[in-house]
């Protein structure tokens, strides 16, 4: 996500400091891109970026190893992904509903598209939308992310919103999840709604946070992610950079490694107006992700009567009377998820909920 914390001074904006979420400008800030905790991956994400670099799949040539787990993407390298969409328009008045219009919606999956161009394609499915003054003021996210997530782990959901909180109380233009949530309640990309084509906010209202926020969804990191040192973003054709752009100005923050800084690709905090590009190797990347952790089973393959963590979560609450509404349900189901280490062992956070509820 892109989050670096900008103060306006006589015009000129000044780095003060770097986190994961984009900040929402007001009286003349210019935004964070995200919240640090976007800047932090887990551990668990940089494992799967560490395990693909290492297994030499960084290139449009994918082979498989069958002892070390990387999906074999070889055979499919050249066939788009498609991604079904829901968009949530969540706003504070009626009135704030026309800042994303259905012509408006079009034109973000339209730029989404062009960003992806052809490995992965977006699909609208839905819009609905909810006059919430509360979700709509970055209050209550976990409980408004269970109460409109549809679809599975490859159905994408993006929750356009007036606000998107933090914890320390800052706002921030995007916020996602990345696979490791997949198909959970809190699966979800919020983004804020003037960011998208036309909107309010300047120098980010091209549509570009949403590709910024889809891009962590499909499971890549930031390309500044741990700077000038060690693996990186793990993908080979992004050069090193020691911390986010926040402009369209060519430098070398890495001058001992190769290249300039990508200050063009959509996974830096440039302006809209700079990000152009996802690399050939991000592309193969994203695939490895999906296939790991998105695909949906293709039917008389091992596992393919596999129920989805959804469905088991949606399944559970139905059945079992625990006093609580569904959405409260689901969202101790994706509490209980997110802070247990087993977390796709669906019976061990049953455990937990139980132990909760």
């Amino acid at each position: 996500m892109r989050s670096v914390v900008l103060y306006c001074f006589l015009g000129l904006l000044a780095r003060e400091t770097l986190v994961t979420a984009l900040q929402v400008p007001r009286q003349n800030v210019v935004p964070l891109r995200e919240s640090g905790e976007m800047e932090n991956p887990p551990e668990e994400l940089l494992a799967l970026h560490k395990k693909f670099h290492d297994a030499a799949l960084i290139s449009t040539q994918v082979r498989r190893d069958n002892n070390n787990g990387v999906p074999d993407i070889s055979k499919t390298i050249n066939t788009p992904i498609n991604i079904d969409v829901y968009v949530h328009v969540v706003t504070g008045t009626e009135e704030g509903q026309k800042r994303a219009s259905d012509p408006i919606i079009q034109k973000q999956i339209g730029v989404l598209n062009d960003a992806f161009q052809g490995n992965f394609t977006f699909t609208l499915k839905d819009t609905d939308r909810k006059v919430n003054p509360v979700w709509a003021a970055g209050d209550d996210p976990d409980n408004m992310a269970a109460s409109l997530h549809k679809g599975d782990a490859a159905t994408w959901n993006l929750i356009l919103v007036d606000t998107i909180k933090e914890r320390d109380g800052s706002t921030t233009l995007g916020r996602s999840s990345n696979p490791l949530f997949a198909g959970g309640s809190r699966d979800v990309s919020q983004v804020n709604i003037d960011t998208l084509p036309g909107g309010s906010i300047p120098s980010f209202n091209l549509g570009k946070t949403a590709v910024h926020e889809a891009g962590h969804w499909v499971g890549l990191v930031h390309t500044f992610q741990g700077g000038c040192d060690g693996l990186g973003d793990g993908v080979d054709d992004t050069p090193a950079e020691r911390i986010a752009s926040d402009s369209c100005t060519p430098r070398d923050s890495c001058p001992d490694k190769p290249g300039l800084d990508p200050i063009n690709n959509y996974m830096d905090y440039s302006p809209d107006s700079c990000l152009t590009n996802f690399t050939p190797g991000q592309f193969v990347r994203a695939r490895q992700m999906w296939a790991s952790k998105r695909a949906r089973p293709v039917p008389g393959t091992p596992g393919s009567n596999d129920k989805s963590f959804r469905e088991l979560e949606a399944e559970f609450c139905e059945e079992n009377d625990l006093g609580v509404t569904m959405a409260t349900c689901r969202l101790e189901i994706a509490k209980c998820a997110f802070e247990n280490e087993d977390a796709k062992d669906f019976d061990v956070v049953i455990k937990c909920l139980k132990s909760r509820i």
